[in-house]
């Protein structure tokens, strides 16, 4: 994989740069632009009758969550390369929140996208407007993308560990919550928060999400962790949030649960599928052990 990125003044850099990037591509195999349709219509103005063979998404439909777009692109990847591609050209613009906390996770997800794509015939051009990114974002292009155009140029690329850890939200007690049984049945597990869910009036196919992605942390108590320490469940700050905890050795991995699983046995299978169902995923030292926190 080659992740680059271009931090560009206006519309007429970006498209001088893109578009020899996806006609190059063109001459190699697939080529995807996922782009807002203001710069969709300006590159393919710039590319002519060459548009016609370039896969146009837009950004603000692919670009709704950190974890879905991973998911995505490993699924495009492994679909294209099933197919007989042997090498793959991608450009996007992640369409940035008005909130930190919004900027931050999709920081993290570049620096994740090394670690994901690591092993795969990709290149990946992400795109910076020096006008609408803020600081912090413009900032964080160095340390999440090997390689950078910018008339700044700077040497700070930092391992995908160090980014993600850098960023993760700290932890925080949620004392409103509620204990449930201590079991290392599922069954029983399922139904007690199942009777908690109904509770909190949490609809029907969330809910259902919410009790698939708990019984994935579940089963990775009972197996990986020790064994099940405590169970917990109820509103927070406007949530439904469950906690897993078990008396394992804990967990030092950042990108748990990031990573797509080369199969449905790997490790970490159960956090990827756990952290694409919720709306967040934390994983909490306990102390010793490990708390899984979700959030719906």
């Amino acid at each position: 994989m080659r992740h680059e990125a271009l931090v560009y003044d206006d519309d007429h850099e970006l498209v001088e740069h893109v578009t020899p990037f996806l006609r190059k591509g063109l001459d190699e195999g697939p080529t995807i632009a996922v782009l807002s349709r203001r710069h969709w219509a300006l590159v393919r103005e710039a590319l002519g009758p060459d548009a016609e063979r370039v896969s146009f998404t837009d950004c603000d439909d692919f670009y709704v969550r950190p974890i879905d777009a991973l998911a995505s692109y490993d699924g495009t990847v492994r679909r294209l390369l099933a197919g007989g591609a042997t090498s793959i050209r991608v450009t996007g613009e992640i369409p940035l929140g008005p909130t930190r906390d919004g900027w931050s996770d999709w920081i993290s997800y570049e620096a994740i996208l090394n670690r994901a794509l690591a092993d795969r015939p990709v290149d990946v051009l992400c795109l910076y407007s020096t006008e609408t990114a803020p600081d912090a974002v413009i900032d964080a292009v160095w340390r999440t993308h090997p390689h950078v155009v910018a008339a700044d140029k700077r040497d700070d690329y930092h391992d995908p560990r160090d980014v993600v850890a850098a960023f993760a939200r700290g932890p925080s007690e949620r004392p409103e919550l509620r204990s449930l049984t201590t079991t290392d049945d599922s069954l029983e597990f399922r139904e007690e928060l199942s009777t908690e869910l109904a509770l909190a009036r949490v609809p029907k196919t969330k809910a259902m999400d919410m009790l698939v992605a708990a019984t994935e942390a579940f089963e990775n108590a009972r197996r990986h962790g020790g064994g099940v320490r405590a169970l917990r469940a109820g509103g927070a700050e406007g949530w439904f949030v469950c906690e897993i905890e078990d008396a394992g050795p804990g967990l030092d991995d950042p990108l748990a649960g990031y990573l797509p699983p080369r199969s449905e046995e790997a490790r970490g299978a159960g956090l990827w599928i756990a952290r694409q169902l919720v709306s967040r995923l934390e994983l909490l030292p306990a102390e010793p052990g490990l708390t899984v926190r979700l959030w719906m």
